[in-house]
């Protein structure tokens, strides 16, 4: 125990030290009210402590190992202008939590505010009621031969009066108040909203994800989110078998929960209506005795920055789609071959790596080597080979690896996808099958088929034991077009991705013979132990 606090107080030590290096600007800190303060590093520590759900001391930790790395790098060079873009954007990162742990806060005081405040109007009240027993009306003079009877009756009455008299002057007083606070309090609640929409730049349907503790991306970025603790999973040897099955189910129940769907009831505007999907990412190993956790993680489909006031150029976005996975600028390699592009791919996590900046996932890294296949086809308007006719980084899966890359300090690899379709049908979500694009990049995904359960497993990942070749999961006749194509169009309803097996088994094969594959069962950790091995230079000195 003793070991634990003098640890515990080692840490919070190098968090102050930290917090105190950084420039805290308080024009770019959310202030709501008469309840702004001055936000300086005491207030940061603050939060931090109380952090459980988004790694604000990993991201100290990060940014101070960025910095130390940029300070002791040569001065104007390529290098230190690539981690000085790191360090601005993991302090922007940084930022943006503080803000939405300080928006969240405050929209859980509105929401607390009526009870608190009307639980107070109600004691006060009735205490003064109550306090009427112990108080009299005014004398009442009578004639002094007036019987004693008769007096004391009179007095009851008159005191009786005065008591219901004053007790209903209080209720109504009571009620009157009550009903001013709550009108006061809706309105305040009106200004706080519209303040935190103004600030993060957003549409006010998404605050009720705000208020249950969902941590969005930046609203300049793809439609993401990634869930807080109480919405995690744990695994362990004891009740692992039938994991994959209720990840499934718990996904369902997340996007339904908090309407994360298109149509009168969802929350997502029109223009997310293709494809919404939980991933998973692993923490942990089953075997331990606290077993393994497993974070889900939101996306929609469509690449466009999910905020208001963010009007880009196709080029741009697209741009921006990928970098915010951690992989380089596609538009920079127009036209090169797939063996270019690998070169560019592997020059740029190497740098990274050298640098200490966290390098991108293994499925940000397979989307990224998909983009040579897509620009041949485009130009050349030939879809029959074609893995899919839009761009790899329109789909909800990369989203959710920009909302992880963005957000994580550290690299996080996917364990299981759930997608579904954007809209409810029948009140229901449709699971849905995964397209070439994602299933060249997902280690696993749940996919439906006509049985009585309705889905199963696809695992993609390659086997220890097993020759270095495509998985045979992955020209499977059950990995179709969406369900909306094989129920309402007759030609895709025998349309199986192995007429797409030009395409595929081109891109497979050359993701593989240049080490780009899906994660292998059981090495699960391999984006962990990359981790320890850059967090080396993370000790204080």
């Amino acid at each position: 125990m003793k070991e634990k606090l003098v640890k515990q107080k080692e840490e919070l030590s190098q968090i102050r030290t930290i917090l105190q290096s950084l420039d805290i600007d308080n024009d770019e800190r959310f202030q709501w009210g008469s309840e702004g303060s001055i936000q300086d590093y005491e207030y940061d520590l603050k939060v931090v402590k109380k952090d459980v759900s988004f790694y604000l001391k990993e991201d100290l930790y990060y940014i101070n190992r960025i910095r130390q790395n940029y300070i002791s790098s040569a001065p104007d060079t390529e290098e230190q202008k690539i981690l000085e873009a790191e360090l601005s954007r993991m302090k922007k990162m940084y930022n943006y939590k503080i803000n939405y742990l300080t928006i969240m806060s405050h929209l859980k005081d509105m929401e607390d505010k009526p009870k608190i405040e009307l639980a107070k109007l109600e004691k006060r009240y009735s205490d003064q009621i109550r306090q009427l027993e112990y108080e009299r009306s005014r004398p009442i003079h009578f004639r002094q031969r007036t019987h004693e009877g008769y007096k004391r009756k009179i007095i009851r009455k008159s005191e009786r009066s005065y008591d219901q008299k004053i007790k209903k002057n209080k209720k109504k007083t009571s009620k009157m108040r009550k009903k001013e606070t709550a009108i006061r309090i809706k309105k305040e609640e009106k200004e706080l909203f519209k303040e935190v929409t103004q600030f993060l730049k957003i549409d006010e349907r998404y605050i009720s994800l705000i208020k249950s503790g969902v941590m969005l991306l930046p609203s300049d970025s793809r439609l993401a989110a990634i869930f807080p603790k109480n919405r995690w999973l744990t695994f362990n040897s004891f009740n692992k078998i039938n994991r994959h099955e209720i990840m499934h189910q718990y996904a369902r129940k997340l996007l339904m929960k908090h309407n994360l769907f298109t149509g009168e009831t969802g929350i997502l505007p029109g223009s997310r209506k293709g494809c919404i999907c939980i991933m998973y990412i692993k923490e942990g190993h089953m075997k331990d005795r606290s077993g393994a956790t497993f974070r889900p993680v939101f996306g929609a489909s469509g690449i466009r920055p999910y905020g208001e006031k963010f009007n880009l150029e196709e080029v741009q976005i697209e741009r921006n789609s990928y970098i915010s996975m951690g992989v380089p600028d596609p538009i920079d390699a127009a036209g090169n071959s797939y063996e270019k592009t690998v070169e560019r791919l592997l020059k740029h996590v190497d740098i990274m790596q050298r640098l200490g900046i966290k390098p991108p996932s293994m499925q940000s890294s397979l989307y990224f080597l998909q983009t040579p296949e897509y620009r041949d086809n485009k130009n050349r308007q030939n879809r029959i080979t074609m893995l899919e006719n839009w761009m790899p980084s329109n789909c909800a899966e990369p989203a959710i690896m920009t909302a992880i890359y963005q957000m994580y300090s550290r690299p996080a690899d996917i364990y299981l996808s759930v997608p579904f379709e954007g809209y409810l049908s029948e009140g229901k979500l449709l699971l849905k099958y995964t397209c070439a694009r994602c299933a060249l990049s997902e280690p696993a995904f749940m996919s439906p088929v006509d049985t009585s359960t309705g889905q199963r497993l696809t695992d993609m990942r390659l086997q220890s034991n097993r020759s270095f070749l495509i998985s045979d999961r992955i020209l499977s006749e059950g990995l179709m077009y969406n369900h909306a194509k094989k129920k309402n169009n007759e030609e895709d309803k025998a349309h199986p991705y192995s007429k797409k097996d030009v395409a595929i088994k081109r891109t497979a094969l050359l993701n593989q013979a240049y080490g780009f594959e899906h994660v292998k069962r059981g090495h699960e950790q391999v984006a962990m132990d990359t981790t320890m091995i850059l967090m080396i230079g993370l000790k204080f000195k």
